[in-house]
This record gives C-alpha cells, sequence and structure tokens, in this order.
C-alpha cells in the first residue's frame, strides 16, 4: 500500500494576530457637552416657535406667518450647523489633545506622589528619632524618680542624674545611626523608582505603595501612646516616693514634692501633686 501525504494542520499558535476591536476614544465629558448643547439648542427652538405661534394668534397675517415660518427653518438649520460644528471642533481636539493631557496629568500625578514620598520619609525620620529621644529620657526619670529617694544627699542625686542624661545621650546617638541606615534604604528606594523605564502611572502607584509603608500616622500615634504609659509610671512612682518619705520623714516627702512640682509643667498629674502637697502642709500645720 501506498502511503498518501496529508497536509498537516497548523497549529492555533501560527495563526496570524487577532484584529481588536477599536475602542471609543472619547471620554465621558465629551458626551455631557454635547448633550448639554442638544438640550440648549431644544429649548431654543422651543422658545422661537412658542413666539412664533403667539405672534401669529395676535396678528393674523399670511405674510407674517410665512416669515415666521422662514425663521423657524433659519433657526432650525443654525442649531444643527452649530451643534455639527461643536461635535467636529471637540472631536477634533480630544484625537489631537488628549494623549497629550492625559500624559501631561500622570506627569502631574507622578510629581505629587514623589514629593508625599520624600515628606514621608522626612516625617518618619523624625518621629523615630522623637520616639528613641523620648523613650531614653522617660526611663531616665524613671530610673532617677526609683533611686532618687534613697540617694544620701543632694551632690549624690546631682551625679546621678548627670550620668543617666549622659546615658541617654549615648544611647541615643547609636539608635540615630541606626534610624538613618533605614532613611537611607528608603531614599535608595525612591531614587530607584525615579530612575525606572516604569511608565508614569506604574511609578506613582509604586511610590505610593511606598507612602503607604512608611504608615507615618501610625508612628506618630505610638509616640504619643508611648508618652501617655511612661509619663503614667513616672508620675505612679512619684507618688509611692512621696508615701515612703512620708512614713519617716513628712517634710522631706513635702521637700520632695515641691521639688518636682517646679520642675513640672501644668498637667493634670501636676494638679494632684499640689493637692497632695496642700494636704501635707495641712497636717504638718496641725501638728504645730
Amino acid at each position: 500500500m501506498t502511503s498518501q501525504n496529508y497536509p498537516r494542520q497548523k497549529p492555533a499558535s501560527s495563526a496570524g494576530p487577532t484584529i481588536e476591536n477599536d475602542r471609543s476614544d472619547a471620554p465621558d465629558w465629551f458626551l455631557r457637552i454635547f448633550g448639554a448643547l442638544l438640550t440648549v439648542g431644544g429649548l431654543v427652538v422651543l422658545v422661537h416657535v412658542l413666539q412664533l405661534v403667539t405672534a401669529t394668534i395676535r396678528v393674523a397675517r399670511r405674510e407674517h406667518l410665512f416669515g415666521g415660518v422662514s425663521g423657524f427653518t433659519a433657526t432650525i438649520l443654525i442649531a444643527t450647523g452649530s451643534v455639527v460644528l461643536a461635535t467636529v471642533c471637540l472631536r477634533t481636539c480630544v484625537a489631537l489633545f488628549g494623549s497629550a493631557a492625559a500624559r501631561a496629568f500622570e506627569r502631574h500625578q507622578l510629581r505629587s506622589s514623589t514629593r508625599r514620598a520624600r515628606r514621608s520619609i522626612g516625617r518618619k525620620k523624625e518621629l523615630l528619632e522623637e520616639r528613641i529621644r523620648l523613650v531614653a529620657q522617660l526611663r531616665a526619670t524613671w530610673m532617677f524618680e526609683r533611686e532618687c529617694y534613697s540617694l544620701a544627699n543632694a551632690q549624690a542625686r546631682h551625679e546621678f542624674k548627670d550620668a543617666l542624661q549622659t546615658g541617654v545621650t549615648r544611647s541615643c546617638e547609636i539608635a540615630f545611626n541606626q534610624i538613618a541606615l533605614v532613611v537611607d534604604q528608603y531614599e535608595l528606594v525612591l531614587k530607584e523608582i525615579d530612575e525606572s523605564e516604569l511608565e508614569a502611572a506604574d511609578k506613582t502607584e509604586l511610590l505610593e505603595t511606598l507612602t503607604g509603608q512608611l504608615n507615618v500616622a501610625a508612628t506618630e500615634k505610638k509616640n504619643r501612646a508611648t508618652e501617655r504609659r511612661m509619663d503614667d509610671a513616672i508620675w505612679k512612682l512619684r507618688f509611692e516616693t512621696a508615701s515612703r518619705l512620708n512614713k519617716n520623714s513628712p517634710k522631706a516627702a513635702l521637700r520632695y514634692l515641691q521639688e518636682v512640682e517646679s520642675a513640672t509643667p501644668p498637667s493634670a498629674n501636676r494638679r494632684r501633686l499640689q493637692a497632695k502637697i496642700h494636704r501635707l502642709r495641712s497636717k504638718s500645720q496641725v501638728r504645730k
């Protein structure tokens, strides 16, 4: 038997390029303007028709009626021509300047996103440094308040406070160096996005994502919460210290509270402190 050669079928992948349906480039605002123009033209025609009917009823003259019909026809032609001309002009403007306007808008969005990202990086650095400085200072204050009542005299308390302040300064310097490294990484990412060959819309999306990851608002909220917790702990320790001192020497407790009051800005805890000072003074006067 002789073998017959059948033509091989071409795979689907070798088919010619498919023809994509063209999409209308006209934006929604063009349709809205076109509809508004049609509405205005219809109102003009309706007003003119009402004027003609009113004039015909008042003065039943044949020539006036013919003149009204001529005017009505002229109005219809003018309105139709105006709408057609406006349509042609608008479509021409969209065809010529639509893509350029879209590119200009994308560039504007990219510049805005870049500025927001840079501001977020700078603000993130400030908040991180503020948090490190705040936590270190509050921790040193807490340690000083915990140990000061057991120190022998004012000189020892002063030296202990200076040592704590020196430790705060050194720890802050180390933490600031770490924060600088983190900020440098963010700056590097921002530079890579700016120098990449991506489209403006893609760059804008990446910059918005970077800004969201920085989450400046959450960092600021966390700083305020940390400050409140540490401040409450310090005031609790101060009142406990005053109670311990009051058991041995009410005068020492009163002197300690007065020193704290003089170094404390106005706050709710400071008002509590003043009330406690007033009670201790009253007790001292009663004992005398």
